[in-house]
């Protein structure tokens, strides 16, 4: 796993590849996380984060460009550099432990609009996307407040940047000589921006206003140190390299240098090549106003034409000269900063701008970088190109022609057409080749130096740069012969493919039609021989449809309507010897009907007394015996229905009453374990309720003579409780009614839903209590039921043949719950939003809200117990092993759900299980309890339960 920094606190954060955004366990930050191929990608992230959070956001973009280079659409790399263009630091709050965005690079450019941000969004998914304008509409705002206050500052004429402390806190010496330097230019009437002291009213988080005013405001910038470190001091460096940016697009700005005990050449490079001033000479303090005076106007307009245009003219030579020295040295960066000086001199000077584009392109003359541009394109790949369209018309004709039902398909038959018409070509590279060296001399500054150059000198690029199209154009026309030769041999080639197809579609078609007729022709024969042979009206139906297969075969519609009239005349006469059968048959029962008349006449007068024996003695002691029978081979449904039957005949109430808890036990063992929201209960041996969970139902642990409960999976919701005597008690949130249970009587399962209560009666009907919204409790029909549950708005009952029935419908989608298909079903389990069955084979079916349950539990064999929850469902094989299948993670929390291997690794023997809202209840033969999953909150005190 790559381990990545955190941009806010600079904590460990582990980053898989299909992560694209996430949460610091150190700070608990949200932020966005980079696409890295490799650990040398996450390095150059964690060292680009390591200089952004330390201010040096030079380095860190930098870093992220070089990224950028290497993968242009790596969304992350492209926000990082917005962040380090605009010096984004993020800061905690000490309240509330958030962290912010605080700006150190104002400007007057909106962060929404940079190219780096909207590069950023472009390449992003989805829900990077929106983490990206959720923080840059932060920054934006952070912006605003910035610019808001910077604008009602007043202007300042000087700007002094230094470095103020030493690592200990000392103060330095360059904020000793700078407060000189303060005192000396506010006594000449001044306005001087000194850090020491005009921010000594203002908070610290607040300073980026103030410096951005004073650097927009200030027409000269004193940068002073003492060692090269202080010049390069990350904050320091912040300054004066944002100020030399703004001189860029202002050539009234001025920035001056000065040293003290140190060699002017350990200056930055960006420094050096300004004049600087060494504070250590005598009358420096002087000089330093003039040079300021001059900037801010205080010499005379005869000093600046006669000494300032004139040094302004000697220095910008000097500094061609010098960038075109430092070109065929190599150094182009030092060149380009040269050069940058004498466009400062003069905006419109064409020297200075080839000079620029030449050391960008790091190419010392113009003639080199020509040739190198020539030597780049001696040659091309190839590029497979499509020699000619392909024969639609003629393939679509050829179908049409050669189609044979069933034997010859139209896929059989383009897959013969099929031809790869494409070819190597190099015109359409050379194409591409000289379109993009054209955009390589359309570069800005090659463009403006054709523009402000002398006009030898833009004559002179003309040419150049026409040499080398030139050069480009010859080598793409030496390469139309090979092309035009390879794009005529696949026409020739593919002529000649089509030929061969339609040969061979031909020849398969007349094969294929002569076998269709002789496959016809023996069909025919085997109806008629069928037909001839039919002794039944079956037999004709069967000779029938034979003959309608064949359809407009010779007369096979004729021999239908044929086998049609037949069969009706067999029908006729079979009806005809069924009616005289009848009527024989009603004759002889009359017959019989007088004899028996007689005879019960007779009878009767002598057995009254008799028949009221056996009505009130014999037929019930008889059912009597047979329902103790059902009774004691365990066929308690059976009993009971028999004993209700029998009234009050013996005792066959009491027996009624014994045969509901046996019926209880011998159904519903498994519901002596259920969770819910955030409850859990279990029923232990007493009969006593176990509770443990954040959110437990009120009374549930005064409970007694229990064998199964019911939790709700609704959080704040409520518990049933199933008795032995075949009541039912309840306890919890009763907004609907849904505890109304203590008239039921004979109950032998309990089921508690979102907002209503269901139970099973003895006899196989169904009572509910709650809320009726989607109608829920409209089951007074049922019967023959063995089996309850309740989910949202819904209730289902299992049937003896296996079936499964349900009421009301999904509250979520309001969608219907499809269960007609289910056969065989020996167990049922609920969650709010769907329905889980268990086969009698050990496979598992599941409908409702949750597709990942739905798909994966497919593939469950030898189950012998489920449960079903919002998220998860999970399941006990015959051999041990614990199943578990669902949404285990939760994509938009970024949070596991439940760990699988835990599971895996933490039950050995499992016996009972109850699957909640997150989480579920593991019961292992040993009689140990274990909770996973969700909130450890919500069953938490399920420890106690092991002892």
């Amino acid at each position: 796993m790559t381990v990545i920094k955190c941009k806010m606190c600079g904590g460990d954060m582990e980053l898989s590849t299909d992560k694209t955004f996430g949460s610091c366990e150190y700070c608990g930050s949200v932020m966005t996380l980079p696409k890295v191929d490799g650990e040398q990608t996450a390095a150059a992230f964690n060292r680009g984060n390591h200089f952004r959070r330390a201010g040096e956001f030079d380095k860190a973009l930098a870093v992220y460009e070089r990224i950028v280079e290497q993968d242009d659409k790596n969304a992350e790399a492209h926000w990082c550099c917005a962040l380090c263009r605009f010096g984004i630091e993020y800061v905690e709050d000490p309240e509330s432990g958030e962290w912010f965005p605080t700006c150190h690079r104002l400007s007057f450019d909106s962060f929404l609009e940079d190219v780096d941000y909207l590069a950023a969004l472009e390449y992003a998914d989805a829900a990077a996307k929106s983490q990206y304008r959720k923080d840059g509409e932060k920054i934006a705002q952070v912006q605003k407040g910035i610019l808001a206050t910077s604008q009602r500052e007043e202007a300042f004429d000087v700007f002094l940047c230094y470095k103020e402390s030493e690592e200990d806190g000392s103060r330095t010496k360059d904020s000793v000589l700078a407060q000189e330097i303060y005192y000396e230019l506010t006594e000449e009437g001044r306005r001087v921006f000194f850090a020491r002291i005009t921010l000594e009213d203002k908070a610290g988080v607040e300073y980026e206003p103030y410096i951005f005013a004073a650097l927009q405001s200030a027409k000269v910038m004193v940068v002073l140190g003492t060692t090269a470190e202080h010049f390069n001091a990350v904050w320091v460096k912040n300054e004066w390299s944002r100020f030399l940016a703004l001189m860029k697009k202002d050539r009234s700005k001025l920035l001056i240098p000065c040293y003290r005990d140190m060699n002017p050449y350990d200056l930055p490079e960006q420094l050096s090549i300004l004049q600087a001033y060494d504070m250590s000479k005598i009358g420096f303090i002087q000089d330093l106003i003039r040079g300021i005076d001059k900037v801010l106007g205080a010499g005379g307009e005869e000093e600046k034409e006669n000494g300032e245009i004139q040094g302004e003219t000697g220095n910008l030579s000097a500094l061609l000269k010098r960038g075109e020295l430092a070109l065929e040295d190599g150094d182009w960066l030092k060149a380009d900063g040269f050069f940058e000086q004498a466009l400062n001199l003069d905006a419109e000077n064409g020297r200075a701008y080839l000079g620029k584009f030449l050391a960008e392109k790091k190419s010392p003359t113009l003639e080199a970088l020509a040739e190198n541009r020539k030597k780049l394109h001696v040659s091309v790949e190839a590029e497979r190109t499509e020699a000619c369209p392909e024969a639609v018309g003629r393939i679509e004709e050829a179908v049409s022609r050669f189609f044979v039902r069933e034997r010859l398909t139209r896929k059989d038959i383009c897959e013969r057409f099929e031809f790869d018409r494409t070819y190597p070509a190099y015109l359409p590279s050379w194409r591409k080749v000289i379109a993009e060296e054209e955009a390589f001399w359309g570069n800005k500054l090659f463009q403006r130096a054709l523009k402000f150059s002398k006009e030898e000198d833009a004559e002179r690029l003309s040419r150049v740069l026409g040499d080398v199209i030139q050069v480009l154009r010859q080598r793409q026309e030496a390469a139309l012969p090979s092309d035009e030769e390879a794009r005529k041999s696949v026409e020739k080639a593919y002529r000649e493919k089509l030929d061969q197809a339609e040969k061979w579609a031909a020849e398969k078609s007349a094969e294929a039609r002569l076998k269709a007729e002789e496959e016809r022709r023996q069909a025919y024969e085997a109806a008629c021989k069928k037909r001839d042979e039919s002794k039944n009206s079956l037999d004709l139906r069967n000779a029938m449809d034979q003959f309608q297969a064949l359809e407009d075969y010779l007369d096979s519609m004729e021999q239908v309507k044929a086998c049609e009239k037949r069969i009706e005349e067999l029908r006729e006469a079979e009806r005809e010897a069924s009616r005289i059968e009848e009527e024989r048959n009603r004759v002889r029962m009359h017959r019989k009907m007088r004899i028996i008349s007689i005879l019960v006449v007779a009878v009767l007068l002598v057995s009254t007394g008799v028949a009221v024996l056996m009505t009130q003695v014999i037929l019930p002691g008889r059912d009597y015996s047979a329902a103790m029978e059902q009774m004691e081979s365990g066929h308690y449904r059976e009993a009971y229905l028999a004993f209700r039957k029998l009234g009050s005949y013996r005792d066959a109430s009491l027996q009624m009453k014994k045969a509901v808890p046996l019926l209880q036990k011998s159904l519903f063992d498994s519901k002596k374990l259920s969770v819910g929201g955030r409850q859990c209960l279990a029923v232990t041996q007493s009969g006593a309720v176990l509770v443990a969970g954040e959110d437990p139902a009120p009374g549930v642990k005064g409970w007694t003579d229990i064998t199964a409960v019911s939790a709700s999976a609704a959080y704040g919701g409520f518990a049933l409780g199933l008795k032995e005597d075949g009541t039912v008690v309840a306890a919890g949130k009763n907004e609907d009614g849904q505890c109304d249970v203590e008239s039921w009587t004979d109950v032998i399962d309990v089921a508690a839903g979102v907002s209503h209560s269901v139970g099973l009666k003895a006899d196989g009907t169904v009572v509910a209590a709650g809320n009726n919204w989607g109608h829920p409790k409209d089951v007074e029909s049922w019967t023959n039921i063995v089996a309850v549950g309740a989910g949202d708005a819904f209730t289902v009952g299992l049937k003896a043949d296996g079936s499964v029935v349900v009421q009301g419908h999904l509250k979520r989608d309001e969608g219907e719950i499809r269960v007609d298909d289910w056969t065989d079903i020996v167990a049922i389990s609920v969650e709010p939003d769907g329905v889980m069955g268990l086969r009698a084979d050990g496979t598992v079916v599941y409908t409702g809200t949750n597709t990942a349950i739905e798909s994966n539990v497919k593939s469950w064999k030898d189950v012998i117990a489920i449960s079903v929850g919002n998220y998860f469902s999970a399941a006990i094989t015959a051999q041990g092993e614990l199943l578990i299948a669902g949404n285990t993670y939760h994509s938009a929390s970024n949070k596991l759900i439940i760990s699988v291997s835990k599971v895996e690794e933490e039950v050995e023997d499992p016996v009972a299980l109850s699957v909640g809202t997150s989480y579920m209840v593991v019961q292992e033969r040993d009689g140990r309890y274990s909770g996973f999953g969700g909130n450890s909150s919500y069953y938490s005190g399920i420890s106690d339960w092991n002892s």
